[in-house]
């Protein structure tokens, strides 16, 4: 069952952005904290980092890394990491 931490996660950050994302009035990504919303999630599902992407009308209009790759190595996550999901 540890192996669903990572699939539960992308799921949980998709709907949450893609909820969020519904109800902002203007600019969706400048109006959304999104450093915010990762860090909670990230701290909710334990996990040492992710990376997140949004796309609004096909375009993707935001992408970041956070966190590290894995727990006690430097490696950072950043907007082209691959996860095994």
């Amino acid at each position: 069952m540890k192996n669903l931490r990572p699939l539960q996660l992308f799921f949980a950050c998709i709907l949450t952005l893609t909820h969020s994302a519904a109800y902002a009035v203007s600019d969706p990504v400048k109006d959304l904290n999104i450093d915010r919303l990762v860090e909670d999630t990230m701290a909710a599902f334990h996990v040492p980092g992710i990376a997140v992407g949004v796309v609004k009308d096909g375009k993707l209009v935001f992408s970041k890394g956070y966190g590290v790759r894995e727990l006690g190595q430097p490696g950072k996550v950043d907007a082209n990491t691959l996860f095994a999901i």
